[in-house]
Formats: structure tokens, C-alpha cells, sequence
């Protein structure tokens, strides 16, 4: 991997696909297709035949930020989801109880009914 500033663009610097691909967090073949969209020079080297590209400066310096995890977001969406599911389990029994208390209320004027229309539904 040679890490040579190019004498070309100063703030650019010379290096194997996949030591590129290594530094940028990409698949080789991925710093292959961006080297081709914004037309880097590439190179091959005379010592072990690599092909090298020249990778602008400013793709490589960048700043790895550390954001500190938000726990009182996470609780606070936590409990959020516990109240959508606490409201949803008891959507769901009462809608069990109010079919079982149509079924109910059928039965019960069905047996009220005389016992030649008991096998008809009238309402």
C-alpha cells in the first residue's frame, strides 16, 4: 500500500483498492465504481503488479463522532410501546366480550321465540 501524497493533487493520496476499500468502510469493487464515477487516476504498481487508485485527501479525514446513546429517549419511547400494546390488549378483549355478549344476546331472544321460528334468524 503506498500512502505517497500525487504530485498532481497534493491533498490526494496513492493507494491499493483494497487498502482504500479499508479506510472507507466499502468492498473493494465498490471503490472501483466510485473511482470510475468521479474519474480518480489509477495506476499499477511496478513491484507487485496492484493496481492503485488516487484517493482525494478529503475522503480520508474524516472524524469518527461518538454519540452517547439517549437513554431517556429510549425509556421514554419504551414506554410508549408498552401503552400502544397495553391499549391494543385491551382493545382486543373488549371487542372478544362484546362478540360474546351479541352471541349471548342472540341466544337469549332465540329462546324466547316459539319453537317453529327458533331455526329461523328474524330480526
Amino acid at each position: 500500500m503506498a500512502e505517497k501524497s500525487s504530485a498532481l493533487f497534493p491533498s490526494s493520496r496513492w493507494m491499493t483498492y483494497r487498502a482504500a476499500a479499508e479506510q472507507l468502510g466499502l468492498t473493494p469493487g465498490l471503490v472501483a465504481a466510485r473511482a470510475r464515477r468521479g474519474r480518480w487516476r489509477t495506476r499499477t504498481r511496478s513491484d507487485t503488479g496492484e493496481a492503485e487508485v488516487e484517493v482525494p485527501e478529503a475522503l480520508l479525514d474524516f472524524v469518527e463522532i461518538e454519540l452517547e446513546p439517549d437513554l431517556p429517549l429510549r425509556k421514554r419511547v419504551a414506554q410508549a410501546v408498552g401503552q400502544v400494546d397495553r391499549a391494543e390488549a385491551t382493545r382486543t378483549r373488549e371487542k372478544a366480550y362484546a362478540e360474546e355478549r351479541a352471541i349471548a344476546k342472540e341466544r337469549a331472544v332465540a329462546s324466547k321465540r316459539p319453537w317453529w321460528l327458533r331455526g329461523w334468524i328474524l330480526n
